[in-house]
């Protein structure tokens, strides 16, 4: 049987849970499957990704930002230096939670490949 390719995986505009009407969003968009298995080495043992994790994988999935207090344009590094940490995971863990395919799509996947 063929190999199937990862098709269904789509960007999307991420709103990270904030106070206030005014919120920010962030385009994501989701990692390649060998981005995807590079960053499965940096989960660390409470099952997160770890400081170099976080930082690849915002370089490689964050694409834009909407309504973020900056005078700069977008830019992953500004991204990386200015935004608080907790965005930053929260940013890069739906990154990677788009990344993946739900357990049903999974189970599709493997018994394809039996």
């Amino acid at each position: 049987m063929a190999i199937k390719l990862i098709s269904g995986l789509t960007g999307e505009w991420y709103e990270p849970e904030q106070e206030g009407e005014d919120k920010s969003r962030f385009k994501i968009e989701p990692l390649t499957g060998l981005q995807y298995h590079e960053l499965i080495g940096h989960i660390n043992d409470s099952g997160k990704l770890d400081t170099d994790g976080v930082k690849k994988c915002l370089r490689y999935g964050l694409k834009d930002w909407d309504n973020v207090g900056t005078e700069n344009p977008f830019s992953v590094e500004v991204a990386i230096r200015s935004l608080p940490a907790k965005y930053l995971l929260l940013i890069s863990s739906r990154i990677f939670e788009v990344s993946s395919f739900d357990g049903e799509m999974e189970k599709n996947l493997e018994s394809q490949s039996k």
